[in-house]
């Protein structure tokens, strides 16, 4: 039944009176409806009162529980507090009228308009029976974290504090604070000094391997190998320690991540270049105890176990790239392996780190490890040149250089002396062939094998090999005079060597690779036209001055040698007269015992006797005779002697 107009408005301000609030508009018409039931009225009552007997808070009270284990609930009217853990029980506002509807749905029979507005007379009339007391939870807050010891956590290493320009919070000031007590503080000093005895300790260590090294080894390549390591090594250290600032720099500068993360530029740092430089100018096994120590001394510089073990495996990487140079290329290719290793080390600390950092940190710090590895190559090109020039040293890179034939020495050489260069390049091919055999290095002994004959320049018509047709010069002279000639190829070799200042090593070789031996031939000659009644001859006028070879690759060049110049006067070269000539060159040597200051077994002799026989075998092969060729268009072999 519709209710008149002035009948409902009569009914609203009574009822509105009666409550004491305003009541919803439809509250009064629907009830009209019903004729104000009294079920409807128990229903609504019994619904009310099952909310308020739960806990209830306002939404806004609500939101401040999240993540609380538990709550302290003090009755105002007895001061009595109680724990309650059970915070499930304890519902906001909204909840409460959501279940008031549903018991009001399941006990009376209303429709949708009625229901409406008898659950929003009784929202109205529902109140919380908790509030949060933020003051009180703050003040107990602070009085638990004043009863606390200090609790101590890790900073991560280049992680910003404070940027210029940022609001400075309480824990900034914290961090700041404990930063400064670190470095003023008395402990740090300690520290310092610890530090300063660890590295003071590795690069003894150091300086005593290279010490041991360089007399064991009979190590000539650098002279002043103690110098050079320790300049290296201060020189890396040195351009970590700018290359780490301009990092942080560049990460106070960027403030979106993961570009603002100092400690991820590290990774862009070449730290293994000096080991790089290392294996270069000296050798592998020094680069090695290099590169360890230093592991140490960066460790202790950084403070960072990662950044020691990158620098370390880095630092590997670039002595394995280099240990079979061939080519100048294989410098960039080492820089893409260095860079390879590194992106290994970068994912593996980014795998270990606690916690785990964003896949976007990783790439952008494994693309820094690939730069940091070209950076190795680009770097060691570039102290190769001036450190090859201070420590007068000869790196694969200077010696592929000087293996160029269009070179003025060499091309002069060619020319002057066409049978010493055709000479020397056999001495060359056998000499590399009997160094890869024993270990030695190759590319030296095939170079310093284009140089060691360079002083028969000056006199090329006096050496058999460049005499041709030609009349030998030695039959119009005296022994003596002859043996002074011979004796003058080495010195004009080191003068010329000097003069166009070739490597050191290059001059020892020349120097080196006719030891003492004896000039037999004149020798013999001098001794038979000389008068018994006027003496004897001087054995020691007809011998090199030496010394005798110092290295192994001076000894397969002096063996190489004799080799090359005994197989131009063989007759036959068979298999056989060539493995009994090449061991008869050797006994000889041996005999005259050249070969007791280097370090070559007879293990490694056997060796380098294959390695000319199958050298020389190749040379001297028969060739075959085709039916179309009659046995006079085939020109025979000649043979030239070597003196």
């Amino acid at each position: 039944m519709e209710l008149p107009e002035p009948r409902q408005t009569q009914l609203q301000e009574e009822a509105d009176r009666i409550a004491g609030l305003k009541l919803p508009e439809r509250f009064v018409p629907e009830l009209w409806d019903q004729g104000f039931r009294a079920e409807t009225e128990l229903a609504a009552e019994a619904a009310l009162r099952n909310q308020v007997q739960r806990s209830m808070l306002g939404t806004a009270d609500v939101l401040a529980l999240d993540g609380r284990r538990s709550i302290t609930v003090r009755d105002i009217a007895n001061q009595q507090e109680r724990t309650l853990t059970d915070l499930s029980s304890i519902a906001g506002l909204d909840i409460a009228q959501k279940r008031m509807r549903m018991e009001i749905e399941e006990d009376l029979d209303l429709n949708a308009p009625q229901q409406d507005a008898l659950v929003s007379l009784l929202g109205l009339l529902l109140r919380p029976n908790l509030t949060y007391n933020s003051n009180e939870t703050l003040a107990r807050k602070a009085l638990a974290a004043d009863s606390v010891a200090p609790v101590f956590y890790q900073v991560k290493r280049g992680r910003v504090i404070v940027r210029e320009g940022d609001a400075v919070t309480l824990q900034g000031v914290r961090e700041l604070e404990a930063l400064r007590a670190q470095w003023v503080g008395g402990g740090s000093r300690t520290a310092i000094w610890g530090i300063a005895l660890l590295v003071a300790a590795a690069i003894l260590s150091l300086w005593r391997y290279v010490e041991h090294h360089r007399r064991r080894q009979r190590f000539q390549r650098v002279r002043r190998l103690h110098h050079l390591v320790l300049l290296v090594l201060v020189a890396s250290v040195l351009i970590t320690r700018f290359l780490l600032f301009v990092g942080d720099a560049i990460a106070g500068a960027v403030p979106a991540p993961p570009y603002n993360v100092a400690s991820a530029y590290w990774f862009a740092v070449p730290y293994a270049v000096g080991a790089l430089v290392i294996m270069l100018l000296a050798d592998a096994q020094v680069a090695w105890v290099y590169a360890a120590v230093q592991t140490v001394v960066l460790g202790a510089m950084t403070g960072d176990v990662g950044i020691a073990m990158y620098s370390m495996l880095g630092s590997f990487a670039a002595i394995y790239g280099m240990s079979r140079f061939s080519q100048r290329t294989q410098l960039l290719r080492t820089g893409f392996t260095v860079g390879a290793m590194n992106i290994v080390v970068v994912n593996g600390l980014a795998l270990m780190a606690e916690p785990a950092q964003p896949w976007t940190g990783t790439l952008f710090e494994s693309l820094l490890a690939l730069f940091g590895g070209l950076q190795v190559a680009l770097l060691a090109a570039a102290m190769l040149p001036p450190l090859e020039h201070v420590f007068n040293t000869l790196t694969d890179v200077k010696l592929l250089e000087l293996s160029n034939m269009n070179l003025p020495l060499l091309k002069q050489l060619a020319v002057a002396a066409p049978g010493t260069y055709q000479h020397s390049v056999v001495v060359g091919t056998l000499a590399e062939k009997a160094a890869e055999a024993i270990g030695a290095n190759s590319l030296f002994t095939r170079i310093a094998a284009y140089y060691h004959d360079i002083g028969k320049m000056s006199q090329p018509e006096y050496f058999i090999e460049n005499q041709m047709e030609k009349r030998n010069p030695h039959e119009r002279l005296a022994p003596h005079m002859s043996a002074l000639i011979l004796l003058r190829h080495v010195k004009d070799g080191l003068a010329m060597a000097q003069e166009k200042r070739l490597p050191q090593p290059l001059v020892d070789i020349i120097r080196q690779h006719h030891g003492t031996r004896l000039m037999r031939y004149f020798y013999d000659k001098a001794r038979k036209q000389q008068d018994p009644k006027t003496g004897t001859v001087n054995e020691q006028e007809f011998r090199y001055p030496g010394p005798k070879p110092q290295t192994k690759e001076a000894a397969l060049i002096m063996l190489a040698d004799g080799v090359e110049a005994m197989s131009r006067l063989i007759e036959e070269p068979t298999p056989l007269n060539l493995r009994q000539m090449i061991h008869k060159n050797s006994r000889l040597i041996l005999e005259d015992e050249q070969l007791d200051e280097c370090d070559i077994t007879f293990s490694d002799l056997a060796k380098v006797e294959a390695a000319f026989l199958s050298v020389l075998t190749s040379m001297h092969h028969h060739r075959i005779e085709y039916p179309e060729q009659s046995a006079t268009e085939i020109e025979p072999r000649t043979s030239v002697a070597h003196t």
